[in-house]
C-alpha cells in the first residue's frame, strides 16, 4: 500500500513538474530562437563602382531672334553717332546673321552720307567671320574677320564732273573695321575665359552636397572630365556647348567627408555620347534606417495568422551572402490550448526594387532552416506559410517620397531663369533600374536617369517682367536713365 502511494505521489510530482515545465518554458528561455539564425558576412567581390555620369549644359541662340536684337542695338548705335555730325550712317537693309559649321557670319547692308567738305554719299555690305574655340588648355582661341562690298561707291561733284572716291573712303574703312575686329576679338576672348571660374567650380565639386534632412541624404561628387563644343551654327541656332563627367554616389547618414580635390584637367572636345544628361544615382539604402521604419510601422501590432497570432517587438536587417536576412523578434498568441510563445524567427530574401511604384521589397522570401531541436517544437506552429506571406506583404518600404524630393530639387535645377535673358530648361525622360546588391551597410539600388537640357534666350514676356521688377527696384531718379536704356536695347515682337 504504501509503495502504492509512493508511485501516486511520485507520478504526481513528476506531472506536475511537466506541467510547470510546459507553463514556464517560453519564459525560462526568453531569446528563444526557432530558426537558424544565419552568420553576417557581405559577400567578397568588391563592388564595381558607377558609371560615369555627364551633364552636358548646350547654350542655344536662336538666330532671328539674336537677329532682332543686334539689328536694334545697330541702328541705336548709329542713331547716337548721327546727332551733331555731319555724317550720317544707317541700316538700308535686314541685318543677317549665318552660322554653318564652325563659321558664323554677320552680314549688314549701310548707307552713308557726308555733308563735312564735298558732299557724298554711297552704301555697302559689311561682311563679318567669327570663329571660337578654347584649346585644351584652356585657352580661347577667336578669329575675326570683316570685309565689304560696295553697292554703290561714293561721288564727289566737281563742277560738272562727279569723282568716285570709293578708294580713298574704301581705305578709312578698312582701316576702321580692322578696328571694330579687334575690340570684338578681346571681348570674345574675355567671355570665353572659362579657367578661373572653372578651377572654383571643379574644387567645389567636392564637397558633399545635402538633398535632404529626414532622412539626412548627401550627393557625393567624384569629377572626372569637363569638355567644350565650340560655337557652331546649323541655320537656325547658333550653339555652343559645356559639360562634366563624374561619378555620383549618394549617402543617407551623417555627413560624409570631402575628398582631397585634384587639380582642373585639360579641357576635352564633346563628343556625340555626351549631349543630354545621364545620371547614375547609387541610392543606399541603409540597414539601420530601414529597421527604424520597420519598428515604427510594425512594432506592437498583432498579425493574426491561420493558427493563432503573433505580435512583432523588434527588428533587425543584415546581410548574409547575397540576401538579406530579416530577424523579428516577437511574442506569440498560441492557437487553442498550446501555450503563448516568444522568440526571434529568421527569414531571408532577395530586395527588389521597382522604379515605377518606388517599392522596396523581398522576393524569393522564407523561414531559414530550422533548429533540430526538441525542446523547440512547442513553437513550431509559428512557422506556417500564413505567416510568412503576411511578413512578406508587410516587409515593404516605400522610398518613393526620397526619390520625389530627390526629382523635385533636380528639376528646380533644370527649370530656372539665368538672369534677365537666359532661361535653363530640362527633362527627366528616362527613370531606369540598372541594379540592386546587398552590402555590409545596406541595401545598395542604382539608377539611371536620361533627359536633355539646354540654354535658350528667354521670351519678351518674361524679359520683359524682369526688365519691370527690376525697374521697381531702382531709386527713382534712375528710372529715366533706365527706360532710355531700355527702349535701345528692347527687342522687337516675335513675327
Amino acid at each position: 500500500m504504501e509503495r502504492h502511494m509512493r508511485r501516486r505521489w511520485l507520478a504526481g510530482s513528476l506531472g506536475l513538474l511537466a506541467l510547470a515545465l510546459w507553463w514556464g518554458a517560453p519564459w525560462l528561455l526568453p531569446e528563444l530562437t526557432l530558426t537558424q539564425q544565419p552568420r553576417e558576412y557581405a559577400d567578397a567581390a568588391a563592388a564595381e563602382p558607377p558609371p560615369v555620369s555627364h551633364v552636358s549644359l548646350p547654350v542655344e541662340l536662336p538666330l532671328a531672334e539674336l537677329d532682332r536684337r543686334l539689328a536694334q542695338e545697330i541702328d541705336a548705335s548709329l542713331a547716337r553717332k548721327r546727332e551733331d555730325s555731319d555724317f550720317r550712317a544707317w541700316r538700308s537693309g535686314p541685318l543677317r546673321l549665318q552660322a554653318r559649321s564652325r563659321v558664323v557670319s554677320l552680314t549688314l547692308p549701310l548707307s552713308f552720307s557726308s555733308h563735312d567738305g564735298p558732299n557724298t554719299k554711297g552704301s555697302l555690305v559689311v561682311t563679318t567671320r567669327i570663329t571660337a574655340d578654347i584649346s585644351a588648355d584652356w585657352e580661347p582661341r577667336v578669329s575675326v574677320k570683316s570685309s565689304f562690298d560696295w553697292t554703290r561707291k561714293p561721288k564727289i561733284k566737281l563742277l560738272l564732273f562727279r569723282v568716285r572716291v570709293s578708294g580713298l573712303v574704301g581705305r578709312a574703312l578698312r582701316k576702321k573695321l580692322a578696328e571694330m575686329d579687334t575690340d570684338l576679338k578681346a571681348r570674345i576672348e574675355t567671355a570665353l575665359r572659362l579657367e578661373p571660374r572653372a578651377e572654383a567650380w571643379w574644387q567645389g565639386l567636392y564637397e558633399p552636397m545635402q538633398l535632404s534632412d529626414d532622412p539626412p541624404a548627401w550627393l557625393v561628387v567624384h569629377p572626372q572630365a569637363l569638355y567644350f563644343e565650340p560655337l557652331s551654327g546649323d541655320g537656325e541656332n547658333l550653339r555652343l556647348m559645356l559639360g562634366v563627367r563624374a561619378r555620383l554616389a549618394t549617402r543617407v547618414a551623417a555627413q560624409p567627408p570631402a575628398h582631397p580635390p585634384e587639380r582642373l584637367p585639360p579641357l576635352q572636345r564633346a563628343t556625340r555620347e555626351d549631349e543630354g544628361f545621364a545620371l547614375y544615382l547609387p541610392v543606399l539604402a541603409d540597414y539601420r534606417g530601414l529597421e527604424a521604419e520597420l519598428r515604427e510601422e510594425l512594432a506592437g501590432r498583432r498579425i493574426v495568422l491561420d493558427r493563432g497570432a503573433i505580435t512583432p517587438t523588434d527588428f533587425r536587417l543584415y546581410t548574409s551572402g547575397r540576401r538579406l536576412v530579416i530577424g523579428v523578434d516577437f511574442n506569440g498568441d498560441a492557437p487553442g490550448f498550446w501555450f503563448d510563445t516568444r522568440g526571434t524567427v529568421y527569414f531571408t530574401g532577395e530586395p527588389r526594387f521597382d522604379p515605377q511604384t518606388r517599392m522596396l521589397s523581398i522576393e524569393q522570401f522564407g523561414f531559414t532552416r530550422r533548429l533540430n531541436n526538441p525542446l523547440l517544437s512547442i513553437a513550431t506552429w509559428v512557422l506556417q506559410d500564413s505567416l510568412r506571406t503576411q511578413m512578406q506583404r508587410r516587409l515593404t518600404w516605400d522610398l518613393g517620397e526620397r526619390l520625389r524630393e530627390g526629382a523635385l530639387r533636380l528639376s528646380e535645377q533644370l527649370n530656372q531663369p539665368l538672369g534677365k535673358e537666359l532661361r535653363l530648361s530640362g527633362a527627366v525622360e528616362h527613370l531606369n533600374l540598372t541594379g540592386i546588391e546587398c552590402r555590409a551597410e545596406g541595401i545598395h539600388i542604382g539608377l539611371e536617369a536620361r533627359g536633355q537640357l539646354k540654354v535658350t534666350l528667354a521670351d519678351s514676356a518674361t524679359l520683359g517682367q524682369a526688365q519691370r521688377a527690376d525697374q521697381q527696384a531702382q531709386p527713382a531718379g534712375d528710372q529715366a536713365q533706365a527706360a532710355e536704356r531700355r527702349d535701345r536695347t528692347q527687342p522687337l515682337p516675335a513675327q
